[in-house]
């Protein structure tokens, strides 16, 4: 289904945002869309290098559901150039190439956010519970991205939060997830059945078709041209139901796991460095250390913290 594959939910929001000049500190006035970008280039991003460790980690942080979060203002559409036309046309056209063509423009600037993270139900309370999650975790930092958006004056709780989102939602067919290592086991269309099936439909239309060509049977034709019709377009309903079906979720792929992989990733990469060219015995005694001290199997801890790559 859209929004969600892989056991993610793929968020993809577009918020128009106000154009009245705006009073922010020192009496300073500027546009919303400038004051947006100023919070934005504000918010602490995640400790991504040690030089970002000495900085607050990013508030995305501060729950264990968030994969990915990206926000962006949006002001003009990309231009891609001229329409492309032959020259030739052109000039029998008397067409000046050098007068521009029609440039589209947004009436106002458009906020973007997206976020992937855990889907827990699997359908669209897995939103909800997130966005409620979201406004408990990080209140202050929405109120100030969000402020200048029109319609975020009726934002007062999570509830209204969620609505406000809801009404910018934009369908995402086409996410983006790399978890999955090996191919999974997806179920196959049962080819023969269906192939049994649309032999059937084949047959009355034909069935039909010879009735009323060679006998006139009106009534014979159009039931069997039902029938057949009906049996083509279950089919259909049928493949296009298994195809929107979400990409099951790989072992692990949830943020917890994500980060202990993370975590046995770079102990295991220390641990191998610091083991070269021990004998059997000692590299035996070792990996048991190793087992014991980082606990593969438990998830929860020891582990490598949201919002922390490579430090």
């Amino acid at each position: 289904m859209p929004n969600i594959d892989a056991g993610h939910y793929f968020l993809t929001v577009l918020l128009p945002i106000r154009r009245e000049p705006v009073e922010i500190y020192d009496h300073i006035v500027t546009t919303p869309m400038l004051a947006v970008r100023e919070g934005l280039a504000g918010l602490p991003t995640a400790h991504q290098s040690p030089v970002c460790v000495s900085t607050d980690n990013s508030p995305f942080a501060r729950n264990l559901r968030n994969h990915f979060a990206r926000f962006s203002v949006i002001d003009v559409p990309a231009f891609n150039g001229r329409t492309p036309t032959d020259a030739v046309v052109m000039a029998l056209r008397k067409i000046n190439p050098v007068v521009p063509q029609p440039v589209d423009q947004l009436s106002t600037p458009y906020l973007f956010f997206s976020a992937d993270f855990n889907c827990i139900h699997g359908d669209d309370r897995d939103l909800e519970s997130y966005l409620v999650t979201l406004w408990a975790t990080m209140e202050p930092e929405i109120r100030k991205i969000f402020q200048y958006c029109y319609g975020f004056e009726t934002v007062e709780s999570a509830a209204t939060f969620t609505t406000f989102i809801k009404r910018g939602q934009v369908e995402t067919t086409m996410p983006f997830h790399d978890y999955w290592i090996d191919t999974p086991k997806l179920p196959s269309l049962p080819l023969s059945l269906m192939g049994g099936a649309a032999l059937i439909g084949v047959l009355a239309l034909l069935v039909g078709f010879v009735s009323l060509v060679a006998h006139g049977y009106v009534l014979t034709w159009l039931l069997l041209t039902l029938i057949g019709a009906g049996v083509f377009f279950g089919l259909y309903k049928f493949v296009m139901a298994r195809g929107v079906k979400p990409f099951p979720a790989a072992v692990g792929a949830d943020l917890p796991g994500v980060l202990k992989s993370l975590y046995l990733q770079k102990q295991f990469t220390r641990f191998a460095i610091d083991n070269q060219g021990a004998d059997a015995a000692a590299l035996h005694a070792a990996f048991a250390a190793f087992l014991q001290s980082h606990q593969p199997t438990h998830v929860a801890a020891p582990t490598q913290a949201p919002g922390v790559i490579g430090v």
